[in-house]
């Protein structure tokens, strides 16, 4: 297998035009749209005056990264709030419950009590600054959820924002970054401009049920690792976390968990690994032309049986990259396709064997942003290499409004196929919720 080999091809619609808005792509009949979360601005900001509480459920207007899970006929959605700035300290982990109704052909989204604040702010929150304190460090978290043998799970972890680095390669790193690849503030210009994550500790586990279409605790938070305030920014070079408040100043250690709890951690912390060994050691983020920024991703199995992952590039944000492999290997370096887009993208198989790729226009915030994340488009391949059928889904021209890395319209792609519609949540502007219905007879 020719580890350069372009693994996809798009043909473009004889109307495609990069400068229209909806790029000139045709339309589909019958998809809907409708926003299933959007708050109001939130004044709790400690740095800004605030009392460092939330006012509610429905207020703190960053709202992004939705996620779900089906739990028989109910779907918990998911998603990333603070008062206005994206990885910001304070942010909470919102979730909401919704009913699926009308032999699957709708969703049921209650009320208010259909929301349900899944991880708490881990202090007060406050506003996240593009020149980070030389010392201290504010940290957030965030939930993810999963179902293991029957019973839902939110899990986190303690998270901060501790400066920028020039190599996509160091953000996440759990070490220091060499002294020459790291800042304490933004510099686009000198390439600075890749967020650097702390890692804190303190992962945590709490299992949750479905009553009456609310989302309860069903168990303590139980923490799997210790809270770690200092985090080396670069060696020898310390920075320091404040402390956390409830729930997570009291979690209760694993060990106290029943047998049962425990036995879905392993398979839950088994699982999460999986996708890792796809990748070769340390080269997740390498780029056969060199440009070694790749980062979000999503995988298809072509109808012969290998595997594709469609990564965006931070260094390149115009068109999609891809890497091809069977099914037991790991993924080459990536090349740069013809398909248009940048940001997260989505990826799948629908159900009459077709595989399908859901992506944005643009994405380039720094220069850009007025152009980026107004449209989002699926395209559609019968043998997962030649994309030939491609349509406009929505088109939304909208600005933040002011809070960090805040812009276009819809983003985040996270599709459900469930009997006859495809369902498509998504955040708008990183403001809203959205979740588009697609019904499948669309792609006929």
């Amino acid at each position: 297998m020719d580890p350069h080999a372009v693994p996809l091809v798009w043909h473009p619609p004889a109307t495609f035009d990069p400068d229209a808005p909806g790029l000139g792509f045709p339309t589909l009949d019958g998809v809907s749209h409708r926003v299933i979360f959007d708050p109001s601005p939130s004044k709790a900001n400690v740095d800004e005056g605030g009392d460092g509480k939330y006012e509610s459920l429905l207020h703190g207007n960053f709202c992004h990264g939705p996620s779900f899970v089906v739990v028989g006929d109910h779907i918990v959605a998911r998603w990333s709030n603070h008062t206005k700035d994206e990885g910001a300290p304070g942010s909470r982990t919102i979730a909401r419950v919704g009913r699926f109704i009308d032999d699957g052909d709708e969703i049921d989204w209650g009320g208010s009590e259909s929301y349900v604040e899944l991880a708490p702010p881990p202090i007060p929150p406050r506003r996240r600054k593009f020149n980070v304190d030389p010392v201290n460090l504010w940290p957030y978290t965030g939930a993810g959820i999963s179902l293991v043998n029957g019973s839902l799970y939110a899990t986190g972890l303690i998270h901060s924002g501790v400066g920028f680095t020039d190599e996509e390669q160091y953000r996440a790193t759990r070490g220091p970054v060499p002294e020459t690849h790291f800042r304490d503030d933004l510099d686009v210009d000198a390439g600075f401009f890749f967020d650097k994550w702390g890692y804190h500790g303190l992962e945590w586990v709490q299992r949750w049920k479905i009553v009456k279409g609310r989302l309860l605790p069903d168990s303590p938070m139980y923490r799997i690792s210790p809270y770690e305030p200092r985090f080396e920014v670069t060696p020898g070079r310390f920075k320091i976390a404040c402390p956390l408040q409830e729930p997570y100043c009291c979690t209760l250690p694993i060990e106290n968990a029943p047998d049962a709890l425990r036995e879905d951690v392993r398979t839950l912390r088994t699982e999460a690994l999986i996708p890792k060994w796809r990748f070769t050691a340390g080269e997740k983020w390498i780029a056969a032309d060199g440009r070694h920024a790749l980062a979000h991703l999503a995988e298809y199995v072509r109808p012969d049986g290998k595997s594709v992952m469609v990564r965006d590039n931070l260094l390149n944000p115009g068109h999609y990259y891809a890497s091809l492999t069977d099914e037991d290997g790991a993924y080459p370096p990536a090349v740069e396709t013809n398909l248009i887009g940048g940001a997260n993208i989505a990826a799948g198989t629908l159900p009459d064997g077709r595989n399908f790729i859901i992506g944005n226009n643009y994405d380039d915030y720094y220069h850009a942003p007025d152009r980026s994340r107004k449209d989002m488009y699926i395209t559609l391949s019968r043998d997962g290499v030649n994309f030939d059928r491609t349509y406009l889904i929505l088109h939304l021209d909208r600005k933040g409004d002011g809070g960090v890395y805040k812009y276009g319209g819809p983003q985040y792609y996270k599709p459900l196929i469930h009997k006859n519609n495809m369902w498509v949540f998504y955040s708008i502007t990183k403001m809203k919720i959205g979740l588009t219905k697609i019904p499948l007879s669309s792609f006929a």
